[in-house]
């Protein structure tokens, strides 16, 4: 078995969390990529697995959570309010299923299915909230339309709920990455135990130094957000379906005024009152946390530049693999770089 230092190695891989949550979902969340929750609860759900198991008690996944939240705020504080509440549910969630170290595969597989499970369910929750049943009665009348002027009115496809559809493929979705996250997440202490004494000769060959300074590549960018755009354009045309089609309550069009009224109202009470006194609240109890582990947040953000190298580097010597090798590869140099090179 590897031989680690496990303050030191708890301590590093709350620092990647929060690497991930601060930098990665901070970009994530300013551009407004898709399938955001997915990909930092995927990384959260592995580094939580990997606390649990190199840690001596479970209460470090708390801490860790604590931190993570602090280091968030402080490193990218336009991130929304339920980037923080997934955290802190992430972190609960973990803390509750390690209870026995001997359960831990079945741990990890909980931990994934459940967290991106939530995930999905919170981007609906909140989608259904802010628009109504309008949104996903639209969706319908939409199919419903296409679906008419290409096959017919006879046709079985127009019985569909397409919004149903939607749900459970996105659902779905998070269900299987989840299931799969959480079977990598039980794995990866065996895989690192496996290969950890050939990686590390591998990268002792290669002179593996982070002080190289990597490869400068063009930047991309995001020059046009499309989801506005393409929402108001969707809900043009079902204004104008609805009162060109006979089948088609013309009321409907009132119907998405109404609900477009209503998303403004609510962001403008959200954006206005309650969302700044929550983030006064959240402020508070962060700082009484940051005060306490000041010392480890201003380390574990010192260890950042490293651990973007690392991160950068594992993609580099994992590219070789194949598939599903690729990933495990991956995930494998990353955590025996973490774990057994001297960083600081």
């Amino acid at each position: 078995m590897i031989n680690i230092n496990k303050a030191v190695t708890t301590k590093r891989l709350t620092a990647l969390w929060a690497f991930s949550e601060a930098a990665l979902g901070g970009i994530l969340h300013a551009f407004k990529i898709p399938f955001t929750g997915l990909v930092i609860g995927g990384f959260a759900v592995i580094f939580i697995s990997l606390i649990a198991y190199y840690s001596d008690e479970r209460k470090e996944i708390m801490k860790a959570t604590l931190i993570v939240i602090s280091v968030k705020f402080l490193a990218s504080p336009h991130t929304p309010l339920t980037a923080y509440f997934s955290v802190l549910l992430q972190g609960i969630t973990g803390y509750l299923l390690f209870y026995n170290k001997k359960f831990f595969r079945l741990s990890a597989f909980a931990l994934g299915a459940l967290t991106l499970l939530f995930s999905s369910l919170q981007k609906i929750i909140i989608s259904t909230l802010l628009f109504g049943m309008t949104l996903w009665e639209s969706l319908d009348l939409y199919y419903k339309f296409v679906v008419k002027q290409l096959f017919g009115a006879s046709t079985a496809l127009s019985g569909i709920s397409f919004s149903i559809v939607i749900i459970s493929v996105y659902v779905g979705l998070h269900l299987v990455a989840g299931i799969i996250i959480g079977i990598i997440s039980g794995k990866l202490p065996e895989w690192i135990n496996e290969n950890h004494i050939a990686l590390q000769l591998k990268l002792s060959d290669d002179n593996f130094n982070l002080n190289d300074k990597p490869k400068k590549k063009k930047r991309k960018f995001w020059w046009q957000k499309t989801s506005g755009i393409f929402l108001l354009f969707f809900l043009v045309q079902l204004v104008i379906i609805s009162y060109f089609t006979p089948d088609v309550e013309q009321s409907f069009a009132v119907r998405i005024g109404l609900m477009l009224l209503r998303v403004t109202v609510i962001l403008f009470v959200w954006l206005k009152f309650v969302a700044p006194f929550i983030l006064k609240l959240l402020q508070r109890v962060i700082k009484r946390y940051s005060k306490k582990y000041s010392a480890e947040i201003d380390s574990i953000i010192s260890l950042f530049p490293n651990l973007k190298k690392i991160l950068v580097s594992s993609y580099k010597y994992s590219a070789e693999a194949k598939g599903l090798k690729k990933i495990k590869f991956f995930f494998t140099y990353l955590f025996v770089i973490l774990l057994v090179m001297d960083l600081d």
